[in-house]
């Protein structure tokens, strides 16, 4: 997977590719600008411990973008509804 994305970024980008396990993430509090997953949480088996480790690793005004989707963002009501509930949860976290 980790082959198949990186072309899409440029040299230089701040991206940092590390293979770990969603519900126990091995990175400090408060440390990243966004979290990224993109069909994977179907398969973790407990999904509530990897959303709160999701937002344990980000910074106050971070983004975490989960989807999985199989048609435009626009003919999909439940992700912009997620997309809305997300920024609103992770903007008024106390920094």
């Amino acid at each position: 997977m980790f082959e198949f994305a990186k072309p899409k970024f440029r040299n230089g980008e701040d991206v940092i590719w590390q293979q770990a396990d969603a519900s126990a993430l091995p990175f400090p509090n408060v440390r990243s600008d966004a979290a990224v997953c993109q069909f994977g949480v179907m398969f973790v088996p407990d999904k509530a411990a990897a959303m709160r480790e999701s937002y344990r690793v980000l910074r106050s005004g971070g983004v975490f973008f989960l989807f999985n989707v199989w048609d435009s963002f626009e003919a999909n009501p439940f992700g912009q509804n997620c997309a809305y509930n997300d920024r609103f949860i992770l903007r008024s976290r106390p920094a």
